[in-house]
């Protein structure tokens, strides 16, 4: 349901436009849909961002940082940013009073998810043992959870205790 925010090109390509806070394009992902690959044109000012949205939020308030635009839209949450990816610019993370990592809950987003953690002492979202989603998308894509739903989700299992939990893990 956020067709509003894509393009698609020619080949059935998803175009996801990056602004800039004056409603300025300042580069773009593409996701090519049948071989699940995708890059990034960013313009040499905003390069070391990679992140979408970054130019809306409020960095006073808390910050849900999520890996992809989808994951992003599907949180049903207001004050988002995506990283493109599992790097978020340290100097977004500074720039951020209460950053969130919300990557996926997969092994790839728990290990990068805890290096954030580790590196900026900041909150992330655990996943209970019995969430079966990779990510906010396909949850709400699943139609087993509502917008509304995934937001609650979200809020009720941030942790600001995930570093001592990874340690204890080791």
């Amino acid at each position: 349901d956020q067709h509003e925010h894509f393009y698609m090109d020619e080949y059935n390509n998803l175009i996801i436009p990056l602004f800039t806070k004056n409603k300025k394009w300042f580069g773009y992902q593409t996701k090519m849909i049948r071989e699940k690959e995708f890059w990034f044109k960013l313009d040499d000012v905003n390069k070391k961002f990679k992140s979408c949205n970054v130019y809306s939020i409020n960095p006073n308030e808390p910050v849900y940082i999520f890996e992809g635009v989808e994951d992003a839209l599907s949180s049903g949450l207001s004050n988002v940013i995506s990283s493109l990816g599992k790097n978020v610019s340290s100097f977004i993370m500074k720039s951020l009073k209460e950053p969130i990592i919300c990557f996926d809950n997969d092994k790839d987003g728990i290990i990068a998810m805890a290096k954030h953690v580790a590196k900026y002492n900041c909150k992330a979202l655990i996943y209970p043992k019995d969430f079966k989603f990779k990510d906010m998308n396909d949850a709400l894509k699943s139609g087993e959870m509502k917008k509304e739903e995934i937001s609650e989700f979200i809020k009720n299992n941030i942790r600001d205790d995930y570093k001592l939990k990874m340690l204890s893990l080791s």
